[in-house]
This record gives C-alpha cells, structure tokens and sequence, in this order.
C-alpha cells in the first residue's frame, strides 16, 4: 500500500481517502499530492525470485482532484534495495520521472507514459529476495508541472521490471 512518507527535508502527501464507487463500482483509493510543493509516499516490495535485479521503471495512475484546463503533472520514483543483515540506512538511488498530460476531464484515469529506468542503490547490490522501497512524489515545485491549481490523485504505480527466469520457482 502507497503511504505518506515525510523526513527531515520532506513533505508527506494527504492520508490514503477512498472515493467510494456507485453500486457495482470499485472504491477508488487515493492519495492528494499538492499542486504547489513536492510531496512524497513510499511502499516497500519484493519484486520476486525471476527479477534479474537490475532497474526498474514506473508507469504513474492518476486523477486530478478538481479542475479540467489542460496542464501536466510531474511524477517521480526512486528505490532503495536492502539485503538480511543489511541497514537500511542508505539513501535512495536517482529519480526517474516523467511529464504527463492531466485529463481535462474530471474523475477520468490517466496512465502515464514509461519512465526512464530507475537503479535501485543499496548497501552491497540489489539482489533477488531484498526488501524494495521505492519513492514516489509529485514535483509541484517544478515550473513544468502546469497544474498548479489542482491537487494530483495518485491511484497506484505499475512497476515494470527485467525478469531472467520464466517464473519465481
């Protein structure tokens, strides 16, 4: 599950709302980034025993939470990936983001293009079996990101990774 995230130097987007769905229609849960400052949320996984452990890329869902003039969002993912006997104490690798087009229309879902690979750091080297956390925030401080009236609402983050086995058996 995504969760705000804050640090010393880092602002946290909204708790995780649920925008309930009409009879027969799935809830959507959301997290609101600011339009106007960088916020973040963080989620931690294990991207199985096929992973070749190498970068990963970062498709971003969202909504805009009001508003409907064109304007782009900026969004962005970096990783961290931690062995047994390992201290997570390690900062995150480099970001990787991209620059999507927000729908002009409300409540309409919007999948992002691909990012750029993201290299995980780590203590040692990413290996199959660590505990991944990844980053994900808004840049809303960024001149480029033009939707500056309007909260961002992230639904979920489709992680896309190298695999070198057919399965995790």
């Amino acid at each position: 599950a995504l969760n705000p995230r804050t640090g010393a130097s880092q602002t946290g987007c909204s708790s995780l709302v649920t925008l309930a769905g009409a009879s027969n229609q799935p809830d959507l849960d959301y997290l609101a980034f600011s339009p106007t400052v960088d916020q973040y949320a963080k989620f931690c996984v294990d991207l199985g025993k096929a992973w070749n452990a190498g970068t990963v890329t970062a498709k971003f869902i969202f909504m805009r939470g009001t508003g409907t003039s064109a304007a782009n969002v900026i969004w962005g993912i970096r990783g961290l990936s931690v062995n047994t006997l390992e201290t997570p104490d390690t900062n995150f690798g480099a970001p990787a983001i991209i620059l999507q087009a927000a729908s002009t229309t409300l409540n309409q879902l919007v999948i992002s293009a691909e990012t750029a690979a993201c290299t995980l750091s780590s203590p040692s080297t990413p290996t199959k079996g660590n505990m991944n956390w990844f980053e994900v925030y808004r840049n809303g401080s960024n001149a480029s990101d033009t939707m500056t009236a309007d909260s961002a609402w992230l639904i979920g983050v489709l992680l896309y990774i190298t695999v070198n086995a057919a399965n995790d058996a």
